[in-house]
């Protein structure tokens, strides 16, 4: 396998076991769905292999699928009358059934995309249904499903015979049909449909942050793209949280740093010290760090530090660590200067957009670790802490500014070795993974407005 598509299977599939997460399975019909769950995994953090992308001329197309089907951790079976009518799919599906006969490890998740007649076997499986969903909330109902963990809803329902105009909640409960929206063919609710909360979006420029006390409680509410992202921890809580974040701010390195904290609360111990000292915890965990889309680390370096500080994992190489410790908090530090040619006396600066891109590569890798040691989600609310180290002995700028100036100081900071801090309002678990981007956005921004006021 000589294609890049194919270089990337290989890394995925043949690292070691379970380094692909998931292998998605469709028919020729359903291309255009494969493609775009694929992409939404991939954009929460998770790897993916279907044959679109990495199978390719040359290759052995039935060893691939067969490496592909028996090697990822779950498989997708993207469900539709096509799907089921055809033969190949078959025992792709077959072979993730066969791991997992019980459901227990959720690895065969069937995703209904079609509606249709459903016979046999694969139908009976609890399915994800994206059938009349919009794009926004397709997006969420399979990013919060995959994660199999209890779709609990954050406000108490209303009483069944209460009569809602008078339920003391401000926000009525969502419509629980979409008749309008169904497709081709209207149908009765399936009771092996796996259901999500419908979340409202709301354009982006409509993104807000704030906040409102009562009863002691703080309410922190993000509206974005994927909807509203709502954080109800106590005040004290909010601010443990933000201690916690914060101590962990320390500058390192002689280069500028990109340091993102990740504090969940309820605060708990959520992993045992036998279980962070764990050797195969920790190799799952370097195997991230250098190797995929979330990694930080470069293979060029070895692993300068490795093992227990306290109660915390460390794993650095010389610019560059992850922090866990048994509360869950995660510290992903990352470089961020972009190093001049001394040769055509280009100066080192730190590219606005270079950071967005780190921002985005920190998130995702925080929620993987997240996943990874509190799939129950004992933390139900983060807050998140941006810190850039040395902001000031390099300049910010965006990329189409130092390309038309590479050599200008126009714009240099002058904070000598200061540490620009800022936070985002209080999220709620799942802006982890179905917020990345804007999260990411508003971050940026705050780095950028400090950066550029005057000094």
């Amino acid at each position: 396998m000589s294609s890049a598509g194919s270089v990337r299977l290989v890394q995925q599939l043949l690292m070691g076991g379970g380094v692909t997460d998931f292998f998605v399975s469709y028919n020729q019909a359903d291309r255009a769905w494969a493609e775009w769950i694929a992409w939404q995994l991939e954009d929460a953090g998770y790897t993916t292999v279907l044959q679109a992308w990495d199978f390719h001329a040359g290759s052995n197309f039935v060893l691939d699928m067969q490496r592909a089907a028996t090697e990822a951790d779950r498989t997708i079976a993207v469900l539709s009358p096509d799907y089921i009518a055809a033969k190949y799919t078959q025992p792709e599906w077959a072979a993730a059934f066969g791991r997992d006969p019980t459901g227990e490890k959720g690895i065969l998740v069937p995703v209904r995309v079609r509606a249709g007649s459903f016979e046999g076997l694969l139908p009976q499986i609890a399915y994800i249904d994206l059938v009349g969903l919009d794009e926004t909330n397709a997006s969420l109902a399979l990013r919060t499903k995959v994660t199999r963990v209890r779709m609990k809803p954050a406000k108490p329902p209303a009483s069944p015979g209460t009569d809602p105009d008078l339920h003391s909640s401000a926000t009525p409960p969502p419509f629980p049909g979409n008749s309008s929206k169904r497709g081709d063919h209207d149908e009765e609710p399936d009771m092996h449909r796996a259901t999500t909360e419908v979340i409202d979006s709301s354009s982006p420029s409509a993104r807000l942050e704030s906040s409102t006390v009562k009863e002691e409680r703080t309410t922190i509410v993000s509206a974005g793209e994927t909807g509203a992202r709502t954080s109800a921890l106590r005040l004290e809580e909010i601010s443990e949280i933000r201690q916690r974040a914060k101590a962990l701010i320390a500058p390192r390195g002689q280069y500028a740093s990109l340091c993102i904290v990740v504090a969940g609360g309820p605060a708990q111990q959520i992993i045992r010290p036998s279980k962070l000292a764990a050797a195969d915890l920790q190799a799952q965990i370097k195997q991230r760090l250098l190797f995929g889309d979330m990694a930080i680390f470069t293979d060029k370096q070895g692993i300068k530090q490795d093992g227990i500080e306290g109660d915390a994992l460390v794993i650095a190489q010389d610019e560059s660590s992850l922090f866990l410790n048994e509360t869950g908090v995660a510290r992903i530090v990352q470089p961020v200067a972009h190093k001049g040619d001394l040769r055509r006396a280009e100066l080192s600066v730190i590219l606005k957009e270079d950071v967005y891109d780190h921002i985005v590569q920190g998130l995702r890798l925080s929620n993987w670790v997240l996943e990874t040691v509190d799939p129950p989600r004992l933390l139900t609310d983060f807050v998140i802490v941006g810190a850039i180290w040395r902001a000031g002995v390099f300049g910010w700028r965006t990329r189409a500014e130092h390309l038309a100036s590479p050599q200008s100081i126009i714009g240099w900071g002058l904070r000598g070795h200061d540490t620009v801090v800022k936070e985002l309002a209080p999220q709620k678990r799942e802006a982890l993974a179905v917020d990345v981007q804007g999260l990411a956005e508003d971050l940026v921004e705050l780095f950028d407005r400090e950066l550029r006021s005057p000094r």
